[in-house]
């Protein structure tokens, strides 16, 4: 009778691992999604409090092992009644907390009502049982979803007054939550004489009654809490899309901001090129090539002092262009694996090839109105792919992804059919 474990939406999954403090709200949530129409009663407590005792008598159907050892080690169920029975195991019963936490399960995902069984023998709750409950009783004040104590095996006490002592105690750990006493053996025995009066002295009626008024409100109390939990995780969920957001805006004017930097930077490398371009004088037509160009001149011609002038304002230019390439990266060609490496895998080579470049050259490469879009075109092609920007632009495609992930959870949280949609 282990109670079948439901397939968790793709949505939920996502938003557990996006929101791992919620975890056992977000199954609560998928569990309301997909549930039956049948409402789930959860009895928890202690071992040997008497819990499978009680639901057999509530179900009317010996299905729960009874015993004075541990017996119920997994989520029992049976339907009765119109109503899902779930048999948690006793709490504390285990060194290792599995049973405590198939009994965390049972209240906290599984049920809509829950039963928590105290043997009235015991005397006051432990610091266990009060953790266990004020976590309920909080459920409650928040949605709705509804909390019994049951004080169990009545039959034990001494007398009245005795019992009534431990209601007031009960009433005075956890205000606010109903108190029934209850004897499952004074009801079994009533029900097998035919005792009317034993059966009513039991309690068990009062409980079953009060579980059937609770069960008949169990629809809307769904609503409410389905609704209740997907607007606070999706809440929760909305923080996160929006720190991602921030988070990839902010990676965004990063890259933005280096990328105008460098158009920047590099149209004022430009500009000052163009000056000097603009201040080279041409070569005369009449000058000669085998005249000095003064007296004092080590022997070279005019024309060849002028053109070693262009020269040197070309080497000048070009290193000016690759001191500002290289500051930012922008140096050597993307590799290509077609083809071996060369010394020659520069982006000012690739720009502006290696012939030797004169006044011609220099004008349409700098001073006319296509030479320098070209240039700039061209080097900026080279920035967007230069490994240091194709790493930060990497380094965006995870936030990015981490920020379509809490996207999807929030979509696929939202798209969650709601209570009853599906039967």
């Amino acid at each position: 009778m282990n109670l079948p474990l439901l397939l968790e939406p793709p949505a939920i999954r996502l938003a557990t691992e996006l929101l791992p403090q919620h975890t056992t709200a977000l199954a609560r949530l998928a569990r309301l999604s997909c549930c039956s129409a049948v409402p789930v009663v959860t009895v928890v407590g202690k071992f040997n409090h008497g819990k499978s005792r009680l639901l057999n008598e509530l179900s009317a159907c010996d299905a729960f092992a009874v015993a004075d050892r541990r017996q119920t080690t997994q989520l029992a169920e049976i339907t009765a009644g119109n109503i899902q029975w779930l048999d948690a195991p006793g709490l504390d019963a285990d060194t290792l907390g599995e049973d405590d936490a198939l009994a965390r399960h049972a209240c906290h995902v599984a049920a809509d009502l829950r039963l928590f069984v105290h043997s009235a023998k015991e005397g006051e709750l432990d610091h266990a049982e009060r953790a266990l409950l004020q976590a309920l009783a909080r459920e409650h004040a928040d949605c709705g979803r509804p909390v019994f104590i049951v004080l169990s095996q009545i039959d034990q006490m001494a007398d009245a007054d005795a019992l009534a002592r431990i209601q007031a105690l009960l009433a005075s750990q956890l205000p606010g939550l109903p108190v029934f006493p209850v004897s499952s053996v004074r009801h079994a025995k009533g029900v097998q004489d035919g005792k009317r009066l034993l059966v009513e002295a039991s309690g068990i009626p009062a409980l079953q009654a009060a579980i059937a008024a609770a069960c008949a409100q169990i629809e809307p109390l769904r609503t409410r809490e389905f609704d209740g939990l997907r607007t606070r995780l999706g809440a929760a969920l909305q923080d996160i899309v929006d720190q991602r957001r921030a988070a990839v805006q902010q990676l965004d004017a990063e890259l933005a901001t280096a990328r105008q930097a460098f158009i920047t930077g590099l149209d004022a490398v430009l500009l000052k090129a163009a000056d000097e371009v603009a201040v080279l004088q041409p070569v005369p037509d009449d000058a000669p090539a085998d005249l000095p160009s003064s007296q004092f001149s080590s022997g070279r011609s005019l024309r060849s002092k002028i053109i070693t002038g262009h020269l040197l304002a070309s080497a000048k230019i070009n290193l000016s262009l690759s001191s500002y390439l290289g500051a930012h990266g922008v140096h050597a060609l993307p590799p290509d694996p077609s083809r071996a490496p060369t010394t020659m895998d520069t982006v000012l080579v690739a720009v502006l090839g290696i012939s030797v470049k004169f006044l011609d050259d220099l004008r349409r490469l700098f001073c006319s109105n296509e030479g320098p879009e070209r240039l700039r075109r061209e080097f900026l092609h080279y920035f967007d792919v230069s490994q240091e920007r194709v790493q930060r632009l990497q380094q965006r495609a995870l936030p990015q992804r981490e920020l379509e992930r809490a996207s999807d959870a929030q979509s696929g949280l939202a798209s969650l059919p709601a209570p009853g949609s599906l039967q």
